[in-house]
């Protein structure tokens, strides 16, 4: 040892109690994971500083310091392979202190290893975990003694696994519709830390999916494994695995379009939780799951820091917001679809730490990790790439009924407020592309235009997509549009009650705001239809208080004209007043299932269009879950119970066995057509899938099918029928008989 270090009597001490410790007593690791007791116990050999080569020792002097000064551990020696086979940096082998910390190692030249910084003495003690990972080489889980404000030495000898122990593993990677993706990168590491290390190194072996979606790993020992599935376009996916020894582990992996957002937000800096007074920031952040985390106190996206917020994930094919600080000072919640606006206060109670999925137009509040500043946003903007293909419309394109009257609208037009918003969307496309619409509707009449309550403004192209309406009738897109939608003969779309309806066709330009405007004439009062009807139960007997709504059939958020009524003891309803174009009923009571119908009424007459609703029904299941991965439902890790649920009750999370209103991983939905209940796939076309068994006993279904899961179609619920469940979470099955159905 360096003279310098012994001209004190603490460090001579120390020196002394290295040597006698490590000097005279054999360390023997002892295997810590169960997989791995099978395998020979690893000595671990006598290591002094001395024997560290001088530009090690240099780095051993400085944590001898840092220990002097201010107290900790710190560990270091050295790793061979049995076979000769140099270990030149931690690419060839991970060294892991792993007990209540996984503080990776720094691997050098010639296997010698120290830790990257001294660690709180909190970790010094008996029987600490030590692990060490190589491929073909037998894992390493130690334990032994870590001393306080001193270097502890140690070391390894990792064996060769027999070549007839060795394993592998195989799969296909496919996209969201099955189909095989070609030049997929697969990466297979081992799951311990390597955050934080300076150079990031650790024992790694990459592929590419070839045209047929495959890819195979050879020469892994008997350890735990992750492996990370990755293709431009696409959201990574990430699993573990732990092959059986000298066996080959078939690991199938599917990859969904990575989503993006667009959210507008206002930051409060002053403390408060006034969003309409005080020290308000606002921006739009295009934002993904591959771009870090939101510091709502600078307004942009950041990859690391002490300051953020939120983080954006995606599970298969849901994008969902995280607090990063769980435990900490910040958290959120979901305030709904409301106008951005109508959210003036921070609520002071309801902020959660648990994930939320992310829903478009939907108003998030926020409190930061900065004490007592609050932020909300909107969800403006949500789509996939173009590797998601178009949306399909919900309904059909809309008919060239009227030719519109247009208007000369500019940017100098709009108010100071929303000029500032166009500034934003134009600062947007600016920097990421997109188009915006922005203009003015109004009333040939005069009459005011408030907000969407009184005109609901679509585009109609590639999608439905509504427009936010402000005072005085002036219009701007939510966020930015992706690019596709620029381009000539775009429908655009406007509708009110009591006015001829527009379906236009516009030119959206690329890259800057497309300026717009339209007035709606005001349809002649012998033009003006109505509809009208009858609301009965399922035996025809008319309901007396039956609530009716008629609407236009166009998306919408939060608002949009509609009228409502209550039926009368006849159980009749009446609309008047009514534009030509289609319109939208719909009727619900408590007890029943609701009911609706779309309808175009005739000019200047009425319509009759008559409601049933039947009673809301609810069953019993009997359900058995196989968490372990198998399809198996006799043995291995199954969960039974018992199900009570309704109609509008939420959805079955058949993972946990109980009944979620909301969540990323609900399997399940109950809807009612007329008087039949029916099961639905929660998302329709995605992994998870169901077929109808049959009239059997629960006993009798022991195994789950291979094929016949439907992702589309819909099962009628049949008392006594079986029905086996492949769930969101890949690889798991669940069977449930249905006992009992009746309306409640």
């Amino acid at each position: 040892m360096r003279s310098r270090y012994l001209t004190t009597l603490p460090a001579l001490i120390g020196a002394i109690l290295i040597i006698g410790v490590y000097g005279c007593k054999k360390q023997e690791p002892k295997t810590q994971r169960a997989s791995h007791e099978e395998k020979p116990k690893t000595q671990t050999q006598k290591i002094f500083y001395r024997d560290f080569p001088s530009h090690l020792q240099a780095i051993l002097d400085k944590r001898i310091a840092e220990l002097q000064t201010s107290g900790g551990i710190c560990i270091a020696g050295r790793v061979k392979f049995n076979d000769g086979s140099p270990v030149t940096s931690g690419n060839d082998v991970m060294i892991n202190l792993h007990h209540d910390i996984d503080e990776p190692l720094a691997v050098y030249e010639g296997g010698w290893f120290v830790m990257y910084r001294t660690v709180s003495s909190r970790y010094a003690g008996p029987d600490k975990g030590f692990v060490l990972r190589a491929f073909a080489y037998d894992p390493i889980d130690a334990s032994f003694d870590v001393l306080a404000n001193e270097i502890t030495y140690v070391d390894f000898q990792m064996k060769r696994t027999p070549p007839d122990k060795l394993a592998s593993v195989k799969g296909v990677v496919t996209d969201a519709n099955d189909r095989p993706l070609e030049g997929a990168d697969v990466l297979i590491s081992f799951p311990f830390s390597y955050r934080g290390t300076p150079d990031g190194a650790r024992p790694q072996i990459k592929t590419l999916t070839d045209p047929n979606g495959e890819y195979s790993f050879e020469g892994l020992s008997g350890a735990e494994y992750s492996a990370l599935f990755a293709k431009s376009g696409y959201a990574y996916d990430s699993h573990k695995f732990t092959p059986a020894e000298g066996a080959t582990v078939v690991k199938d992996v599917k990859l969904y379009p990575r989503d993006r957002i667009i959210i507008d937000y206002v930051y409060q800096a002053d403390g408060s939780p006034n969003f309409t007074l005080g020290d308000l920031k606002t921006g739009t952040i295009d934002w993904s799951a591959d771009k870090g985390g939101v510091d709502f106190s600078e307004g942009k996206v950041k990859a690391s820091g002490p300051g953020i917020d939120l983080r954006l994930y995606q599970e298969k094919g849901v994008l969902k917001f995280r607090v990063v600080n769980t435990s900490g000072l910040n958290g959120f919640y979901d305030a709904g679809v409301v106008p951005f606006d109508w959210v003036t206060v921070a609520d002071e109670t309801g902020y959660a730490g648990d994930d939320k999925v992310c829903k478009l137009y939907h108003v998030y509040v926020v409190r930061t990790s900065e004490e007592g500043n609050y932020a909300k946003f909107i969800v403006s903007h949500e789509e996939g790439p173009e590797t998601r293909g178009e949306t399909k419309m919900e309904t059909q394109n809309p008919p060239r009924k009227v030719q519109p009257t247009t208007l000369s609208i500019s940017y100098a037009d709009f108010p100071p407020y929303l000029q500032a918003i166009l500034d934003l969307r134009t600062l947007d496309m600016q920097a990421h592309g997109g188009a915006c619409i922005a203009g003015k509707a109004r009333f040939s009449d005069g009459a005011p235009v408030s907000s969407g309550e009184d005109i609901v403004i679509n585009l109609y192209y590639r999608g439905d997509i509504p427009i936010q309406i402000y005072e005085g009738g002036w219009f701007v897109t939510y966020g930015t549009l992706n690019s596709y939608h620029a381009g000539p003969d775009r429908p655009f779309v406007l509708r009110a009650f009591g006015y001829d309806p527009i379906d236009a066709s516009i030119t959206i330009l690329d890259k800057q705001v497309t300026y717009v405007g339209f007035e709606m004439k005001k349809t002649p009062p012998d033009k003006l239809s109505s509809v009208k009807g009858v609301v009965k139960d399922e035996h025809d007997r008319p309901l007396e208080g039956a609530y009716v709504n008629i609407s236009f059939p166009f998306a919408y958020s939060w608002a949009r004209p509609e009228m409502t009524i209550h039926t009368d003891a006849g159980g009749e309803y009446f609309f008047e007043g009514l534009s030509g174009g289609e319109h939208e009923l719909y009727s619900s009571k408590k007890g029943y299932a609701s009911d609706w119908d779309k309808f175009t009424p005739p000019e200047g007459g009425t319509a009759v269009k008559d409601l049933k609703l039947y009673p809301r029904h609810r069953i019993i299941i009997d359900y058995v879950y196989q968490a372990d991965g198998s399809r198996n439902f006799t043995s291995g890790n199954l969960q039974t119970g018992t199900i009570d649920w309704g109609l509008y009750e939420g959805s079955l999370d058949i993972s946990e066995g109980k009944i979620e209103k909301s969540g990323p991983r609900e399997d399940l939905c109950l809807y009612q057509e007329k008087g039949v209940l029916n099961f639905g796939i929660f998302h329709a076309g995605g992994p998870n899938g169901f077929y109808d068994a049959g009239a059997v006993p629960l006993d009798s279904v022991t195994e789950a099918a291979k094929k016949g899961y439907t992702t589309q179609g819909n099962r009628p619920c049949k008392v006594g029928h079986v029905y086996v469940v492949r769930t969101r979470e890949e690889d798991n099955y669940a069977k449930f008989i249905v006992k009992n159905l009746e309306a409640f």
